[in-house]
Parts: C-alpha cells; sequence; structure tokens
C-alpha cells in the first residue's frame, strides 16, 4: 500500500541532504542534477523533497533525455522505473 505524506517527503530531504554532505535539499538538486545536465536553477521559496521545484520545458526535456540515455540512473533501474506494476491481482 501507498500513502502519500507531505511530511515523510519533507523529511526526505534533510536526509539526502545528510547522505550527500551538504546543507539543504536544495544543495543536492544543484550539484547532482542541475549541474550537471546543464540546466538553469530557478528560485523556489517552498523548495522541498515534497513539492516546489520550479523548472522550464527546456529543463525537462534535458532531464527526461538523461534518464532515457542512462545518464543520471543506470538501463536497469530506468526499466523497473517505466514498467507497469503489476500485484497478486493483476496490473494496477
Amino acid at each position: 500500500e501507498y500513502v502519500y505524506g507531505s511530511t515523510r517527503y519533507s523529511k526526505l530531504g534533510d536526509v539526502l541532504a545528510k547522505a550527500y554532505g551538504v546543507q539543504s535539499y536544495e544543495d543536492v538538486l544543484r550539484r547532482e542534477l542541475f549541474a550537471p545536465l546543464g540546466m538553469t536553477w530557478r528560485e523556489s521559496p517552498y523548495l522541498g523533497a515534497h513539492a516546489g521545484l520550479v523548472t522550464t520545458v527546456h529543463d525537462v526535456s534535458r532531464f527526461v533525455g538523461a534518464l532515457q540515455t542512462n545518464e543520471l540512473i543506470s538501463a536497469r533501474s530506468f526499466l523497473t522505473m517505466t514498467t507497469p506494476y503489476t500485484g497478486p491481482h493483476g496490473p494496477l
């Protein structure tokens, strides 16, 4: 069962920042995503792991292209991420 919880995702930002040894979730995004892909950073007052990322269609296309060409994640991870889930009672 999946239950979305904004508070849980908010805490995820703190966990990621600590895991990457940076000050904030914003720093993780800038270092691991925006800088390597040449995406433009746009200020977002409500940025967190739960919401608030502001970007452009052009940058979204860079992000999607990087996913599809395995720049960000492995081919296996991409396949897992894009394969529809099949539960005990069939596809969801």
